[in-house]
């Protein structure tokens, strides 16, 4: 009875005097019938009880929906005009749809949206489970009876409802409003995103001649009640399976006698069979992942009001990661823990390999494309040893670094490497062009964090309590440890020699480590261990998938990429990477350039 005693001194607080007695009579039937006074204490001030649990939510306080605060069931929450002029602005909503299974993005697609100063949302539920869990978050939602493609199918609905929607994607991150941009086009019946990676138009308004004509995206569609005959013919070419054609069938239609309006100053054309008006939002203020990545919007100095994630085909774990990278996703407080902490390492290059990199394109001739594998792989063998030092030490989360390339790569939405231009001294591709990061969560689970980790304000905290591990290069070895004892930190540091032992790094640093947070390994991370013959083998077998593309049936020689290049013979094939002409999207060229030591420093680390 304490709880609900609580809960009535809250309430008395927030209602005036003449309250009281009314006030009290409520918590007390509600101790004895629901124990739930708390949740509707706080709702009287204006919240949901799940938007004020914090961490599993982490969403700003909004408006409770529904009010009446229980559960009952799908039927209860369908699509219907008093909901969406409930949440509507205007006439206007952004509205998203997933299932249970992406529901984490689904938190990061409304706190973005909210944070912009959107509250005119709503979120659909493909199956119960997602539903209640929007229920109870506060989440504007409603369930989907889902009978053809949810896209489409969601776009007639509104339609027949009145209403303006901006439909994306669920892994879209919202970074502005989009309704009153919307606004500035009242003569639009259909506005689409593109994946286009050079921008027609100066500013954030809608595409001119060249990317109007080239496919639309479906990230985002902003479709008025206007274009319902577009969106029936639409929903009637979809093939059985619904989603296969659906991009395909979606552009044939909107490019079918598409007309340019050189009257019209808004870039807007006459689309279907000249029946609507249609526009592409613009590139850099509407931008694929890819773009973004590219630093597009940073060319004409646009803000944008969405990005939508890289690599479409790729697992929740890739998207995560990248969205990470990006400084897009907002996640829970466990992602800043870890039970054994957290490993990083400098990913710094030989001076000697760096020159040698090639600066023209990439696999044209033997020469450079060796060169660029013997770069690539370097970092491999540094990243490899991470995570086997991770293993060893007691089971830590690497921080994986970027990767990093000579030259100027183009952003390609297929993924893969692309062939460079001299322009750019040098260039960093994302880890996940290399690494399978649905294959490592797998082996690795909780075991990896992005690059930009411990700059993140909430992650750098942690370097304040990190054990700082230097690898000796050879001239320089006399004050170094053997590893054959106990390393314990001077002033947070140890100083070990090169190609310790596993047992030797076990040795030196298990205990020492013990009470950090982050072993930050300093100098040449490759260099810090050899391996057995049985070591290699037994690492191998767990990181046999990792790398992004297995080898095919390519003769061996054209094979660039492998984790054990360093091991010649030891390891399986399952370890190696063939790109075949892969292309690859680059990153946005905000982490600093690789950092090089002076020529003698470097001398002599060559890994054997």
């Amino acid at each position: 009875m304490a709880r609900y005693l609580h809960a009535a001194r809250k309430c008395l607080v927030s209602y005036k005097p003449v309250a009281i007695l009314t006030v009290t009579i409520v918590v007390m039937v509600l101790a004895i019938h629901n124990e739930d006074c708390f949740s509707v204490a706080q709702t009287g001030l204006g919240f949901s009880s799940a938007s004020l649990s914090g961490p599993r939510t982490m969403l700003p306080p909004g408006l409770p929906y529904p009010p009446s605060g229980q559960f009952e069931g799908p039927r209860a929450h369908l699509l219907s005009r008093d909901l969406v002029e409930l949440h509507a602005r205007s006439n206007h909503l952004v509205v998203t749809w997933s299932d249970w299974d992406n529901r984490d993005f689904v938190r990061n697609w409304v706190y973005h949206l909210r944070k912009a100063g959107c509250s005119a949302l709503l979120v659909g539920a493909t199956d119960t489970q997602l539903l209640e869990w929007l229920f109870e978050a506060g989440i504007p939602a409603f369930f989907i009876e889902q009978k053809s493609p949810a896209r489409v199918s969601l776009l007639r609905a509104f339609s027949e409802l009145g209403t303006n929607v901006i439909l994306s994607d669920v892994d879209a991150v919202w970074l502005r409003d989009p309704i009153p941009f919307m606004q500035m086009y009242p003569d639009a019946d259909i506005l689409a995103s593109s994946d286009a990676m050079e921008h027609g138009s100066p500013s954030e308004k809608l595409e001119s001649s060249t990317n109007l004509e080239g496919p639309a995206s479906l990230a985002v569609l902003f479709m008025r009640p206007s274009a319902r005959k577009f969106i029936m013919e639409w929903e009637s070419a979809l093939p059985s399976d619904g989603r296969s054609g659906e991009r395909a069938a979606f552009n044939d239609l909107f490019h079918r006698e598409l007309v340019q309006l050189t009257r019209r100053n808004d870039n807007l054309a006459s689309v279907f069979r000249a029946t609507l008006l249609g526009g592409i939002l613009s590139t850099s203020a509407f931008c694929s992942g890819q773009a973004y990545r590219a630093g597009l919007q940073q060319r004409i100095h646009v803000r944008p009001f969405v990005v939508h994630t890289p690599h479409p085909g790729t697992g929740a774990a890739a998207k995560k990661f990248v969205l990470r990278e990006l400084g897009l996703w907002r996640d829970l407080p466990e992602h800043w823990t870890h039970p054994a902490g957290f490993l990083t390492y400098d990913n710094k290059l030989p001076a000697t390999l760096w020159e040698s990199a090639p600066r023209g394109a990439l696999g044209e001739l033997d020469a450079p494309l060796r060169a660029e594998s013997m770069l690539v792989n370097h970092q491999l063998s540094q990243y490899r040893n991470a995570f086997i030092a991770a293993r060893v030490l007691g089971g830590h989360s690497v921080v994986q670094p970027p990767v990093w390339l000579r030259g100027d790569l183009a952003a390609r939405p297929e993924g893969g490497l692309a062939g460079t231009v001299a322009s750019a001294p040098s260039a960093h591709i994302p880890v996940d062009a290399i690494i399978d990061l649905e294959a490592l969560d797998k082996d690795a689970p909780n075991g990896h964090r992005e690059s930009s980790f411990l700059r993140n304000p909430q992650g750098s905290g942690l370097l304040g309590d990190r054990l700082q591990v230097f690898i000796c290069p050879d001239m320089v070895m006399a004050e170094c440890e053997t590893g054959d004892a106990v390393v314990w930190p001077l002033f947070g540091e140890v100083r070990l020699k090169p190609r310790r032992t596993l047992q030797q790094l076990r040795t030196a640093l298990f205990e020492a480590s013990k009470g950090y947070q982050v072993i930050e390994f300093k100098g040449n991370i490759a260099d810090a261990m050899i391996l057995s013959k049985e070591e290699v083998q037994r690492y191998s077998r767990w990181m046999a998938g990792w790398l992004s593309h297995p080898p095919s049936k390519l003769h061996q020689e054209e094979t660039r990429y492998d984790l054990f290049w360093d091991y010649p013979g030891a390891a399986p094939q399952s370890t190696r990477m063939q790109t075949r002409n892969r292309k690859v999207g680059l990153g946005s060229g905000t982490p600093p350039a690789p950092k090089q030591e002076a020529p003698q420093w470097w001398q002599g680390l060559t890994h054997s």
